[in-house]
């Protein structure tokens, strides 16, 4: 309208001519596709303020669209048709996309065409009017979508472009318009695309394409794809970085060797057109590459590229701090897989850093890089390492050396001192100076000491005090876990503490979790009482309920403690309240299985306990490995051999018909093996040797040392001394590592037989035990429970017949044959022969 009123306004000193319109409607068309991705850049952050009923929202979502069709309106109705150009159709064209409107650019463009066709064109097919760059804004477009559909679309529209392919420009006018070649930058789109969608295989079949070229020795032809940009290899890399494929970095490492050997080629040769700008892989290159090595977790293959980059790029100009961070990152996720392989590698790759940096060839390290190296740790249990990197941080905070900038370290936050914690927690230590360097850590913080009534400032966080809490759980440290948590809600009403609902309730969790782990006789009441109080919190208008995982870590208390029938009332009252909408998810294996296992381990009677087993089993609806292991542990405990092997024999039916994920492991056949040890039926033996010599034929079943003790439990509850001596010294130790629970079964083998030298074999065994144990074997210690074993087999041919008939001298006689300092027997002999059973399974 402006320029319609510029061409009529006679008060205008200078008109404007209906031919000299043309740049001015083009400057129009830019500034509406200007405005609407403008909008749109407005819009996407502020989206979420909306409301999705109001006109207000709706109106401010279409101001993108509602100006591109404004945009194409100049365009194919103001327009004189004449004053068209490229430059007028890409300024709409781009303008879609911009804003990932593949769909409709096309669409607009197919509407360009039409309007732009000659009729003096007879024929049924044209070249297209328009040029490639105007093609190129609708790959762009539908690159920015990032979609699977729009992919497909892309790559057609490249195809014909390729090809020559005629387009249908208007449906049922069977009038065709064949496109432009496309340029380095419809390839460099496509790419770009695959690159998004982690397309590796599609990407790097065009990327060879491309590059092949270069490397034949005929004159290139027109068709023949250009050669590729820094850009095209960077969308490749990204590509292998977002795919799937397992061999996707392999892939992109090989791509980037093929790039260093044809860029040495060049060089060699000193082609200009082909020089390391171009050829040579550049910095951005290699970073691509170790982001991919980063992502899929591969820290050899990423400190290999780092040293490539070092010889592709010296005197200093190599990897920077971030290249060095990408690689540190990969073994990180290493550590998923191989965690004390990871971090002695990042650890060396760490020191390596801290070398470059303190001689000025990279920066100060960030925080970011101690973080990564802490998690590394804390993934493999390294407390001590973890504490010495928090030391370093803490201590230089105060240093003279930190005064200085290129020697100024970071100071430690609150993930620093989580992941510390977090490696104390997974650490193999397990005695209480291992609690209390992480109550130190606490300390250091400003959480108070015991007594400690000040309230001072705390620099803590929940996260961090849950890392605790996790710690005390993992331990079964019960009591402290529940002051922990006590204090946590002191602190948060004083406000000391900031709240966040999430995180506080999976400190009530991890609290379940360690009453749960204690063996204290009032664990389960005091776990029924912190569930109440979660229960409380919540009616009272609280922000949280007990979550299935609070349900179910207190079902596995009743489990510990034999409550079977409070075991079955929550598990019915979980359900009732998934029905009332009060929890979000419905019992679940681990709720059947706590209830099972607490039947298992209450008074029932054998009856009652397998028939309930049975129904609950029945109510999970479909079968599972862990229901079916908790049932046979069940019938393994009243020694029912042949029930037992029927439900073995139904699992692996149902794992045949496909209404199982996975069939019988080595734990289920063993359960069976243990059922048949208890068992008094007078084959059990011979059907448990049956059942064993079947394990060793299934190639599918990786039998371990619990397999063989199972087995072996047969031959010593039964006292057949030969069979369990053939058994421990031809087939245990010719397969495993023996631990004291495979001797004292034999031990037990001689005490529980009629023979009369049963002592002096019990010795021996003790001796070999012995041997074993000084030539490295440390779990082949001897125990109470060994020593008692061997006592009454040494007491077989004596004249008294039982232990509490010894005096104490013929009892310090026996301790010093057997050179002891303690006497085994603290509980009474038939309490001692169940707890043997027990050991021994």
């Amino acid at each position: 309208s402006a320029i319609q009123s510029l061409d009529h306004d006679v008060t205008c000193p200078r008109k404007l001519t209906q031919s000299q319109a043309g740049p001015c409607y083009d400057a129009v068309l830019r500034a509406w596709s200007k405005c609407a991705l403008l909008t749109q850049q407005q819009i996407q952050p502020n989206t979420i303020k909306f409301d999705e009923q109001s006109d207000k929202s709706v109106k401010k979502r279409l101001a993108p669209v509602d100006a591109m069709s404004q945009a194409l309106h100049i365009l194919l109705t103001q327009m004189p048709p004449e004053q068209i150009s490229n430059r007028s159709c890409s300024a709409v064209l781009q303008g879609y996309g911009a804003l990932g409107m593949g769909k409709e650019a096309e669409d607009a463009l197919l509407k360009i065409e039409w309007m732009l066709k000659s009729p003096l064109e007879e024929g049924p097919i044209a070249s297209s009017s328009l040029d490639v760059a105007c093609y190129n804004s609708i790959l762009h477009g539908y690159c920015k979508a990032s979609k699977r559909e729009d992919m497909h679309s892309a790559v057609k529209l490249f195809q014909a472009m390729k090809t020559e392919t005629p387009i249908e420009i208007n449906t049922g006018s069977s009038f065709f318009v064949i496109p432009p070649m496309p340029d380095i930058i419809s390839y460099a789109s496509l790419l770009n695309c695959y690159g998004k969608l982690g397309m590796a295989s599609e990407a790097e079949k065009l990327i060879n394409s491309m590059m092949s070229v270069g490397t034949t020795t005929r004159k290139p032809l027109e068709t023949d794809p250009p050669e590729p940009t820094i850009a095209c290899y960077i969308s490749t890399m990204q590509a292998f970085e977002n795919s799937f494929d397992r061999d996707a970095p392999a892939r992109a490492l090989a791509l980037l060797q093929r790039l260093e050997s044809i860029g040495q080629d060049s060089e060699n040769k000193r082609d200009k057109r082909s020089r390391r700008s171009n050829r040579m892989p550049n910095r951005i290159i290699y970073n691509y590459a170790l982001r991919c090595m980063s992502k899929h977790g591969r820290g050899e293959e990423a400190e290999k590229i780092l040293n490539m980059f070092n010889k592709a790029h010296p005197n200093c100009n190599g990897p920077d701090i971030y290249a060095y961070a990408l690689a540190l990152r990969a073994w990180e996720r290493v550590g998923k897989i191989n965690p004390k392989m990871a971090a002695e590698r990042a650890e060396k790759l760490f020191i390596e850093m801290k070398n470059l940096s303190s001689e000025g060839y990279l920066p100060p390290l960030e925080l970011s890089s101690y973080n990564t190296l802490l998690g590394i740790f804390a993934r493999a249990g390294l407390a001590y390492k973890a504490e010495c990197l928090l030391h370093e941080l803490e201590v230089s905070k105060s240093s003279e050396w930190n005064q200085v900038e290129s020697f100024r370290a970071p100071e430690p936050n609150q993930m620093s001192y989580n992941l510390v914690i977090k490696a104390i927690s997974r650490s193999n230590e397990k005695n209480s100076v291992t609690v209390e360097r992480a109550w130190n850590i606490l300390y250091r913080l400003g959480y108070p000491k015991k007594g400690d009534t000040s309230r001072t400032p705390m620099q803590l966080s929940i996260d961090t005090l849950n890392s605790m809490l996790k710690l005390l759980s993992k331990r079964g440290l019960a009591a402290e876990a529940e002051s922990l948590l006590n204090a946590m809600d002191d602190f948060i009403v004083e406000g000391r503490l900031k709240r966040n609902i999430a995180a506080l309730l999976s400190s009530y969790e991890a609290t379940l979790e360690a009453l749960g782990r204690c063996k204290t006789i009032d664990a389960a009441k005091r776990a029924e009482e912190l569930v109440t109080r979660m229960e409380v919190v919540g009616e009272l208008g609280g922000e949280f309920q007990p979550s299935l995982l609070a349900y179910n870590t207190l079902l596995n208390c009743y489990a510990n403690a034999g409550m079977a029938g409070k075991s079955e009332a929550l598990l019915e009252r979980i359900n009732q309240m998934h029905e009332a909408g009060r929890i979000s998810s419905p019992p679940d294996i681990v709720s059947f299985g706590s209830t099972i296992k607490a039947i298992a381990n209450s008074g029932k009677s054998q009856e009652n306990a397998v028939a309930r087993a049975e129904a609950l089993a029945k109510s999970v609806g479909h079968g599972n490995e862990v229901i079916y292991a908790l049932r046979l542990k069940l019938l393994a405990k009243w020694g029912l051999g042949e029930e037992a092997e029927r439900l073995l024999a139904k699992m692996k039916e149902e794992y045949g018909s496909g209404n199982l994920k996975n069939g019988p492991s080595v734990i289920h056949y063993t359960c069976v093996l243990n059922a048949w040890a208890k068992s008094d039926d007078e084959n059990a033996v011979s059907r448990a040797e049956a059942l064993f010599r079947s394990m060793t034929e299934n190639n599918e079943i990786d039998l371990d040392l619990a397999a063989y003790h199972g087995m072996m439990l047969n031959y010593s509850l039964r006292g057949q001394v030969e069979k369990a001596e053939t058994f421990l010294f031809d087939d245990i130790m010719a397969t495993h590592k023996p631990n004291r629970n495979s001797f004292t079964m034999l031990i037990d083998a001689y005490a529980r037989c009629s023979s009369k030298d049963v002592g002096e074999k019990a010795m021996k065994t003790l001796n070999k035990m012995r041997e074993l144990h000084a030539a490295g074997n440390k779990e082949l210690a001897p125990d109470d429970v060994t020593y008692a074993s061997v006592i009454r087999c040494k007491m077989k041919n004596g004249k008294l017949s039982s232990i509490r008939d010894m005096t104490e001298f013929e009892k310090f006689l026996m301790m010093r044959e057997l050179q002891i300092e303690s006497w085994p027997f603290r509980h009474q002999e038939s309490y001692l022969e169940a707890s043997v059973v027990d050991r021994t399974k």
